[in-house]
């Protein structure tokens, strides 16, 4: 649904998959603390025309104990560039830390990008 949630540029549904605490660290930006922060950079994203994203996990894997797990791999993002209005693709790397809530729930805690990689 992560997934789907981001093609559908549904940031309600998207973000619920986020705990309020997270964290964004992204290509251009300051950390961003906080759910809201996060939604505030990501937001105006999903309103381009111009933007697509896919991702591909290259591994999984979860902690002994259960409560911690993370997926890391490669993305391609496509925008439209704010100064020269030309749509662009950044292909990058990623690393999503989620974190178990006390309801059984997985919510996003970390989440980071690198941009221009080689993929």
């Amino acid at each position: 649904m992560y997934l789907k949630n981001i093609a559908d540029r549904d940031a309600k549904k998207y973000f619920a998959h986020f705990a309020d605490d997270a964290s964004g660290l992204y290509p251009g930006t300051p950390i961003c603390d906080g759910k809201l922060s996060i939604r505030a950079w990501v937001e105006p994203m999903f309103a381009d025309p111009g933007f697509s994203f896919t991702m591909k996990s290259s591994r999984i894997e979860t902690s002994k104990g259960g409560d911690v797990a993370y997926s890391m791999g490669t993305y391609v993002l496509t925008f439209t560039d704010a100064k020269s209005k030309n749509v662009k693709t950044q292909n990058g790397k990623y690393l999503t830390v989620f974190r178990k809530q006390a309801d059984g729930s997985w919510k996003v805690a970390a989440d980071a990008a690198v941009a221009g990689s080689a993929i």
